[in-house]
Parts: structure tokens; sequence; C-alpha cells
């Protein structure tokens, strides 16, 4: 029965823990990737009359379990009028009567679509290499 134990141990060492390590690497390499280009993307895209509204665009990590990992990318403060940048963007991305949309978050978004296929390939890059 130990020498089962034994074999079986090595074999949960030796295959299924690089497998492991291999997939939550791929996983956080690619997201972080794809949230920092994310991020520039929607940067250089935003409309611009005073500045304010680029400047206010942040990145963060968030931190809700560990089970999960992701990034926050969002506009953040309020303008001189108290209104929030969020707001201000979104309605510069949907567009209103008078302001036709810019579709600057929409377009960035677009670019996250494959993700998963992005994040397999890594997976697979990682386990050749093994």
């Amino acid at each position: 029965m130990n020498k089962v134990c034994d074999e079986f141990d090595a074999f949960i060492k030796d295959t299924l823990e690089p497998i492991k390590d291999a997939s939550i690497s791929s996983v956080k390499e690619v997201v972080d990737e794809e949230a920092q280009k994310l991020y520039e993307e929607i940067k250089s895209s935003t409309p611009v009359r005073t500045g304010k509204l680029a400047q206010s665009l942040t990145i963060k990590r968030k931190n809700s379990s560990a089970n999960r990992y992701g990034y926050i990318v969002d506009y953040e403060g309020y303008n001189e009028l108290g209104v929030p940048f969020s707001k201000i963007a979104r309605t510069l991305n949907k567009g209103t009567k008078a302001i036709s949309a810019t579709r600057h978050i929409d377009r960035a978004i677009r670019s996250l679509k494959g993700l998963d296929d992005r994040i397999y390939q890594r997976f697979l890059e990682k386990i050749k290499r093994r």
C-alpha cells in the first residue's frame, strides 16, 4: 500500500503540479498584458478637451479573493462641476441626441475578444517548454 501511495504522490508532484503552475501563471501573465493594453487603448482614444478626462483614467488590480484575478480600469474623480468623470466618459462613448458617440470604450473592450484562446496558447507554450 505504501508503494502505491508513494507512486501516486510522485505522479501528482511530477505531472499535476507543473500543469497547475503553468495554468495559473498563463492566466496571470495574459490578463496582466491585456489589462495594460486595454488601459493604454482607452487612454489614447479618450476624447480630449482639457485633458482631465484622460488623466482620470486609472487601472487597479482587483483584490477580491484568491480565486479571482483581474483589474479595474475606470475613470475616477469629478470635474469642476461635480460630474463624475466615469459618467462623462460613458456619455461620450454612447452619445446623446446632441453628441455623436465616440465608441472609444467599446472599441477597446472589443480587443479582449478571444482572451481565453490567448491564455490557452500561453498555457500550451509553457507546457511544451517543460
